[in-house]
């Protein structure tokens, strides 16, 4: 099967269902991970594990009469990604990243339903909170600012791959935050570093 463009980015954007679909930005790095199904719908044996990046083909070869179930991660960034432990894959989460996530199952059917490709539709399982100052309809330029979550809750911890949750969660204090100038030669709107 190959993997390229048919990678989607799947949000939530409220409690009331509201969800949007996009394609990925070309670069966007993700690990990808088949196990051979147990019987019960859940991982076995590793089969392959993968690094891409949106736009690049990859291929991973399965045998067609096996079942499979797959996993696959992203920080939606074009940084490199670390590959996780096969055996026990998890992820420890960071403040400065989203967290997008994905599972599915392969069998002789939707591997000949969907001509060999396998298009991914991550779910955003943590979002990276972002600070932007904009003085520009005040026509200021920001000189010096000091920004902090105060009273906040921002957490890190480790997410599961296989199981698909938190397994644990420690709070972060994150301090002050760094800002910079979003656009060169001005002062008016800046963003968290």
């Amino acid at each position: 099967s190959s993997i390229d463009r048919n990678i989607k980015s799947f949000s939530k954007l409220s409690k009331l269902a509201t969800v949007f679909e996009e394609d990925m930005a070309i670069g966007v790095t993700y690990c990808f991970m088949i196990y051979k199904d147990n019987g019960n719908g859940e991982a076995g044996d590793l089969i392959d594990i993968r690094l891409g990046s949106v736009g690049s083909p990859m291929e991973a070869w399965v045998n067609e009469e096996d079942s499979f179930v797959w996993y696959a991660y992203s920080f939606n960034s074009s940084e490199p990604i670390s590959l996780p432990d096969s055996n026990n894959p998890t992820i420890t989460t960071t403040t400065t990243s989203p967290l997008l996530y994905a599972k599915g199952t392969l069998s002789q059917s939707n591997i000949a339903s969907s001509g060999g490709n396998l298009p991914i539709l991550f779910n955003q399982k943590l979002s990276k909170v972002e600070v932007e100052v904009d003085t520009r309809s005040l026509f200021a330029d920001i000189i010096n600012i000091t920004a902090n979550f105060d009273g906040t809750p921002i957490s890190e911890g480790v997410f599961s791959i296989k199981s698909g949750v938190m397994t644990s969660t420690n709070p972060v204090d994150v301090g002050n935050i760094q800002m910079r100038n979003i656009n060169v030669g001005s002062s008016r709107l800046k963003e968290n570093i």
